[in-house]
């Protein structure tokens, strides 16, 4: 942990609503940067690093809510929810906020509207990049009583029209960061059985593993892209990571495996032989050196001033990084395969 924020006695989080009261977010994007480059510069397993950046990103959650909380009791009463990858505990650099509030009763609108817009914007300054998706408490779509949750996902979990909310499944990976767990887990568990017990909704999903294309010809070479700022590169979350996340989610429902992290649902499904297991290990090198060289390329985008992004230049990498991507890249096919023709069904 950064120096300013070891202090003897004094948890992270509440170092962290110091430093915000006072106004330093940029001490605590410098924080969120170090949590980074001590996990890589010390070899620390990509999983494990960040898996660490999540759980700093969870404690600055908590401290930007108890501060706001002082002032507006009724937010301690609300659960804050948790998408994507933060939801699943693999954040790097270049996430940003995919959140949600569960509340028992509604505040007042504007006073709910303002705190949001306070809240997230606060999230943002101390290095936590509003969502371009809108995926944020400021949205009424992103925010509502239990019942309403419920009513809302299953809505687009069954209607072959409503896509975007639920794209990717996003809805899906969710877990509370603040406020009481209950209301979070309850309904998780409902969504998740109410998913796994409908055919057509796992149909749907099962049909996003197509939105991707494997990036290599039927020869091997590279699939890059062809013009822009990033001309020649590849897209390694869009490319691989992303749609083995949908298919690992997909059994996952399937088969009552409650793990978040994709690793751990891999570990699950293989543990289970639901999955041979030398694809396992297949899928875990490759989501690991993946997360790697996002980890790698968010901190030394960063650290130049850079917007952090996901893209690498696999004809500019050695030997043994190519193939290690070229071998990953048909195991996820592979994987994605066996989902779509029915092995997850």
């Amino acid at each position: 942990m950064c120096g300013f924020l070891d202090m003897p006695g004094v948890s992270r989080q509440d170092a962290l609503e110091d430093l915000i009261k006072r106004g330093q977010r940029r001490e605590v994007r410098r924080a969120r940067i170090d949590v980074v480059s001590r996990g890589l510069e010390g070899g620390d397993d990509p999983c494990a690093v960040s898996r660490e950046l999540s759980w700093f990103n969870q404690d600055l959650v908590r401290a930007v809510l108890a501060m706001f909380g002082r002032d507006h009791p009724w937010l301690t009463g609300c659960t804050w929810l948790e998408f994507g990858s933060g939801g699943r505990g693999e954040q790097v650099l270049s996430s940003d906020q995919d959140n949600g509030l569960i509340y028992p009763q509604t505040p007042d609108r504007h006073v709910l509207d303002d705190v949001a817009q306070d809240i997230v914007m606060t999230l943002d300054g101390a290095g936590l990049p509003l969502c371009r998706g809108g995926v944020m408490i400021t949205s009424e779509q992103w925010r509502g009583t239990h019942d309403g949750w419920s009513k809302r996902l299953k809505t687009w979990m069954t209607n072959p029209q409503e896509k975007g909310p639920w794209q990717y499944g996003l809805m899906l990976d969710f877990r509370p960061l603040a406020g009481p767990e209950e209301p979070a887990v309850s309904l998780r568990r409902e969504l998740w059985e109410y998913v796994r017990t409908r055919p057509l909704v796992l149909q749907l999903l099962a049909e996003e593993l197509a939105v991707y294309r494997m990036p290599l010809t039927m020869w091997g070479n590279f699939m890059v892209i062809k013009k822009g700022p990033f001309q020649g590169g590849l897209d390694i979350k869009k490319s691989g990571q992303v749609r083995l996340g949908i298919a690992a989610r997909i059994l996952a429902l399937k088969y009552g495996i409650e793990a978040h992290h994709i690793l751990d649902r891999i570990h699950e499904l293989g543990r289970a032989e639901h999955i041979g297991e030398k694809l396992q290990v297949r899928l875990h090198d490759f989501w690991s050196w993946c997360q790697g060289k996002r980890l790698e390329i968010g901190l030394e985008q960063i650290r130049a001033g850079r917007e952090a992004h996901n893209v690498i230049y696999p004809y500019q990498m050695d030997r043994d990084d190519v193939m290690l991507l070229k071998d990953g890249l048909r195991a996820v096919e592979t994987f994605c395969r066996l989902v779509s023709e029915g092995a997850g069904f």
